[in-house]
């Protein structure tokens, strides 16, 4: 009887304790949308917002793309539903007419993921009035309603509901109408406090690592294999248009929401040797795109080198002198900058040309512009692009440690890393995996995880760490 008592105090006091938190607002409680009430579900920073909802059988869900990328809103299993590619400020919506949990993602990037749970519809609760001593009032007339006609989109029944496919407005058919603009990126956080650069959330990550399924090329969107991302609208325009491969790099991330050095928050898109950044402040800019200042980011701390210190005019004896950064432009160097996008592609010097031992492990003469660093390869005899977007991806900690050996090992001509399980300790509920990884035969190194993924994480950072290119 007494632990009876006890169990009983406890479970008082534990009611008491919740109900306080909910009466504080700490305990947030979810709660099915009003029957008919309109839900919406956003597309945006490659995710679906809110991932989660409760909803009334009979409840219209309406899914709309604010990216600039194409995304789907598609069930992960039958009965489903599925929207098709929906561009930019394209709808899809679907009744749910059964109860259950559904999840969903979208096909084009799977790291999207949803969850939509119905119930079914709650009785409504009565009113208790307490007794009066006034008469009841006279019965009221029902009002009539009149039904105001409106369009009807063309519905499709399912076995849990009906979807309704809605074009973007002005439209003749669902697809959205395409234009030439990323996504503009919402005005700045109201001061940052410190302001650190880099994504404004772990979404930004995800677009780095997130694989992308591949998809037929259309005017508007391109798929890349070489890396499994994509480009589309006005930053496939800009990139076809001034240089692509050559001068850009594939790239190496999707678009996302990045704070930058200023503090300002806007669209960015990685790439092996640039970064696009979407300025909707900057119209006369074509397809209002401006390249990220990679080599200044790059240089930032270094500026006290002597290579990077301003020179005298007359140093330019055979070359050009730029007072705006104190620098000269001489020789391959001038040939090359001139010849492929000057001052608008690359920005000014902003270095001497100095000796740097690449990722490769060879010393090559190398100059530092605004957006770019020159490579002079003598084997060749070649100006060559440095790989900044890589590095600056890398510097804000967006690349992986198995990302980084690889782009470290298969650019220094060492081949590609492979992983190899060595042992499996302990029962299944605590296994551990050990593995090595191996380049071009040797041992580079070991790891050890309660998953595989784990383990190939943790070679990968000893074997970085081996080759001196630690995270």
């Amino acid at each position: 009887m007494r632990g009876s008592g006890r169990k009983a105090a406890t479970s008082r006091v534990v009611a008491a304790m919740v109900c306080a938190l909910l009466l504080a607002g700490a305990i947030t409680v979810m709660r099915p949308n009003p029957v008919g009430a309109a839900v919406t579900v956003s597309m945006q920073n490659i995710a679906f917002v809110p991932p989660t909802l409760m909803v009334s059988i009979g409840t219209t869900v309406t899914w709309t793309n604010q990216d600039t990328v194409p995304h789907t809103t598609t069930s992960d299993a039958a009965p489903s539903w599925d929207s098709g590619v929906l561009n930019k400020g394209a709808s899809f919506s679907f009744t749910f007419t059964k109860a259950g949990t559904f999840t969903y993602h979208c096909n084009v990037h799977p790291t999207m993921h949803g969850t939509i749970t119905v119930i079914p519809a709650a009785s409504p609760t009565p009113t208790v009035r307490p007794p009066t001593a006034t008469a009841p009032a006279p019965p009221t007339a029902t009002p009539t309603h009149v039904a105001t006609p409106t369009a009807i989109p063309v519905a499709t029944s399912t076995a849990i509901g009906t979807v309704t496919a809605t074009p973007t407005a002005g439209a003749s058919t669902p697809a959205a109408i395409v234009t030439e603009t990323p996504t503009a990126a919402p005005p700045p956080a109201a001061n940052p406090d410190p302001i650190q650069p880099g994504p404004i959330s772990a979404l930004g990550f995800a677009n780095f690592v997130a694989p992308i399924r591949p998809f037929t090329d259309t005017p508007d969107h391109r798929f890349f294999a070489a890396t499994n991302h994509t480009l589309n609208f006005g930053f496939k325009s800009f990139w076809e248009q001034n240089g692509g491969l050559a001068l850009f790099g594939y790239p190496i991330s999707e678009e996302f929401l990045e704070r930058g050095t200023d503090g300002v928050i806007r669209t960015v898109q990685y790439f092996e040797r640039a970064r696009f950044e979407y300025h909707d402040d900057l119209p006369t800019l074509p397809y209002g795109v401006e390249m990220g200042l990679l080599s200044e980011e790059r240089v930032a701390g270094r500026l006290h080198e002597s290579p990077f210190l301003p020179v005298r005019a007359d140093a330019a004896t055979d070359g050009q002198f730029f007072p705006q950064t104190g620098h000269t432009l001489a020789g391959p160097f001038a040939a090359f900058w001139q010849t492929n996008g000057g001052l608008a592609l690359f920005g000014y010097p902003i270095s001497e040309p100095l000796t740097e031992t690449g990722p490769d492990g060879v010393a090559r003469t190398v100059q530092y512009f605004e957006r770019y660093r020159f490579e002079y390869h003598a084997e060749t005899e070649t100006v060559e692009l440095g790989r900044l977007g890589v590095q600056i991806a890398q510097a804000h900690g967006y690349l992986p440690a198995k990302t980084l050996l690889q782009e470290h090992t298969q650019h220094g001509g060492r081949g590609t890393p492979h992983y190899r399980v060595v042992a499996v300790r302990g029962a299944a509920h605590e296994r551990t995996y050990d593995v090595e990884v191996v380049v071009e035969g040797q041992t580079l190194g070991h790891g050890r995880g309660h998953s595989r993924r784990i383990a190939e994480q943790a070679a990968a950072e000893e074997a970085l760490a081996r080759l001196g290119t630690p995270l």
